[in-house]
């Protein structure tokens, strides 16, 4: 449903010229901060401030691999904020059919890092 609703945005453009915009992303990352912007007070300086802060990535980047500062918050998981009957979308799994060319190299990456990860654990 919501893979529908999304085809019906990326059909809206502007009529006199459609260079102007709206400008439709497919990337995830991409989609997730055009999703904050909208909830944040951008035209506000702390919202300005919190939006050029906001930094999204698609799988887990480099750097916060080599640091190893990753966390998880348990209130923040799905199994516990969701009901179990409620329906739910995945953002990779959308923007793939909508148009995003590199979920592949994404899924290679992660499987890659995983991979290492295991190795080095292992040692």
């Amino acid at each position: 449903r919501n893979v529908i609703k999304y085809h019906h945005f990326l059909r809206k453009r502007k009529l006199s010229n459609p260079k102007m915009g709206p400008f439709h992303h497919r990337s995830p990352s991409e989609v997730f901060l055009r999703t904050v912007r909208s909830m944040l007070p951008r035209y506000t300086k702390r919202g300005q401030k919190a939006l050029r802060s906001l930094v999204a990535y698609e799988g887990v980047p480099v750097n916060i691999v080599h640091k190893g500062h990753r966390v998880v918050i348990p209130r923040a998981q799905r199994h516990n904020c969701y009901k179990g009957e409620r329906a739910f979308t995945v953002l990779g799994n959308l923007c793939k059919h909508v148009g995003w060319k590199y979920a592949g190299a994404v899924e290679q990456a992660e499987t890659a890092r995983i991979a290492k990860s295991q190795r080095a654990h292992e040692k």
